[in-house]
């Protein structure tokens, strides 16, 4: 688990070379769902209010004396901000997610790999504590499909379309704000 969270901040820190010519604000940080479930976040300042959002969901390795399980999610997106208040933002917009599952059950020693898609609309508030600290609460509506194969192929049942409301998976998120290099 650890070298998965350290991987994805690495490419998170990475993204942040593709801005633009100008100095630009970074924020990294943790959004949580619930207290077993937390996502890495990391955005980078575009244009005005446009930022560039990546980030790492239901990311976690299980092992147990019948099964192992992986869970891999990844999202990016594009976010805009709208001052409402002196600290206060409307933040919203798309964003792109896709996740894979890989389980096992050691004693039949079978496979199950599972792939979800998903197109969403982040839509939430923020609210700056200091200039470089902020928390926020998001949620992300979304239409999603998902499918499952095994070594016999797809599973029976397993494929789908569904739509969420976003609501009844609403997080909170802290982040913190810093300056990038000129360059």
């Amino acid at each position: 688990m650890k070298q998965v969270t350290a991987f994805l901040v690495l490419i998170f820190l990475m993204a942040g070379d593709l801005s633009a010519q100008t100095p630009t604000d970074h924020e990294i940080g943790f959004k949580f769902n619930n207290f077993r479930d937390f996502s890495l976040i990391y955005k980078n300042h575009l244009k005005d209010n446009k930022y560039l959002r990546l980030r790492s969901f239901n990311t976690n390795f299980g092992l147990s004396s019948f099964s192992s399980s992986l869970n891999l999610g990844v999202a990016v997106g594009l976010e805009n901000r709208r001052d409402l208040r002196s600290k206060l933002q409307l933040i919203s917009g798309p964003e792109l997610g896709a996740f894979y599952s890989r389980f096992n059950v050691k004693e039949s020693e079978e496979v199950t790999h599972s792939y979800t898609f998903q197109l969403g609309y982040v839509i939430g508030l923020q609210y700056a504590v200091k200039d470089n600290i902020r928390f926020g609460f998001e949620a992300i509506p979304a239409v999603s499909t998902a499918f499952s194969y095994d070594e016999d192929g797809f599973v029976d049942n397993s494929n789908s379309i569904s739509f969420t409301n976003g609501w009844g998976t609403a997080s909170v998120f802290a982040v913190y704000t810093f300056s990038g290099k000129e360059k």
